[in-house]
C-alpha cells in the first residue's frame, strides 16, 4: 500500500485492525505481534491521511467510496485506469466455523 500511495496511484484503503488472539493461517497473534501488526497498520494508516488517500476500516464503507469516486467520473477508459482497491485486512477465521 505505502508503495502504491508513493507512486501516486489513486486507491482507497481498507485496514483492519488485528485483535489479540486471532489465528491466522493455523498461527495465535497474540502479545506483542498483534501490536507490531497494528502498529504497522496505524503507520500506513497515518502515511495515506498525509497524502489524502481514504482509509477505512471495512469493505462495505471503502467499496462504496470506490464507487462514488467512479460515478463522478465520464468515463473510465484503460489509459485512466489507476483506481485499485487495497484491502488491508487478513481474513480471520471465525469461530463459529
Amino acid at each position: 500500500a505505502a508503495s502504491f500511495i508513493g507512486e501516486g496511484r489513486k486507491i482507497v484503503l481498507c485496514l483492519n485492525r488485528i485483535p489479540d488472539g486471532t489465528e491466522i493461517g493455523g498461527v495465535n497473534i497474540s502479545g506483542r505481534a498483534a501490536r507490531d501488526y497494528n502498529r504497522g497498520r496505524s503507520y500506513t494508516a497515518q502515511y495515506a491521511n498525509e497524502n489524502n488517500v481514504p482509509v477505512f476500516d471495512s469493505p462495505q464503507e471503502s467499496t462504496q467510496c470506490v464507487i462514488a469516486r467512479l460515478k463522478g467520473r465520464q468515463t473510465l477508459d484503460r489509459a485512466d485506469s489507476s483506481m485499485e482497491i487495497l484491502r488491508g485486512a487478513i481474513r480471520v477465521r471465525s469461530s463459529a466455523t
